[in-house]
């Protein structure tokens, strides 16, 4: 499988080893990241127009809040639009899985270690992780599953935010509640794509 001219969003375990199975990627920038979604093993079929309209809504605003109900497909739609999108942050994508996190100090570190960063437990903090933003300004941070801690989400974003050329998408359940935050719910066709590669997932697996 040749990747030539292609770029994709992967977990850093993942690079080394596609990279021994096709030399070519060596020449393929690969945006990783520490923390993310499982590749995923089907496309988004048919829905190319839904995904360039919000393509542009990225580029055009500086917050995006992906909302809808748990299991409705947030995570694989801000997953599609990063990998679509690499090609227009030049310092990459940084995506930060809230989903295990339940306090501030968590959710802080989580940052901290997506964007490349060392800190103590409990000794990050928002201007620190608005330090490391400003490291790579032309970038997409991704935060994901952030309904549950949008208190700290809604601070961190703020200060992110201020950084010129720095664009940030959310999924929650809920705005995060920001000023110029806009929000789009995550459609049916999302879920019904996820439903369909968890059978493709278990039928490969069995």
């Amino acid at each position: 499988m040749s990747s030539l001219g292609r770029e994709r969003m992967l977990h850093p375990m993942e690079a080394p080893i596609l990279r021994r199975r096709d030399p070519g990627l060596a020449r393929v920038r690969i945006v990783t990241t520490r923390s993310g979604p499982p590749v995923p093993l089907t496309p988004l079929v048919g829905r190319a127009g839904e995904l360039r309209d919000l393509g542009q809504l990225v580029l055009a605003e500086r917050v995006l809040t992906l909302t809808g109900a748990g299991g409705c497909g947030k995570t694989r739609l801000a997953y599609e639009l990063a990998t679509r999108l690499t090609g227009a942050f030049p310092d990459g994508v940084a995506w930060v899985d809230l989903a295990a996190c339940s306090s501030r100090s968590d959710v802080l570190a989580a940052a901290v270690d997506a964007l490349g960063g060392a800190a103590s437990p409990g000794d990050a903090d928002v201007d620190g992780v608005a330090r490391l933003v400003r490291r790579r300004p032309h970038s997409l941070l991704v935060l994901d599953n952030a309904e549950h801690v949008v208190a700290i989400g809604a601070e961190l974003v703020s200060a992110v935010a201020e950084i010129p050329e720095v664009t940030v998408v959310c999924t929650s359940r809920e705005p995060i509640g920001v000023a110029d935050e806009a929000r789009r719910r995550a459609g049916w066709w999302i879920a019904l794509a996820e439903t369909l590669e968890g059978r493709t997932r278990r039928r490969y697996s069995a």
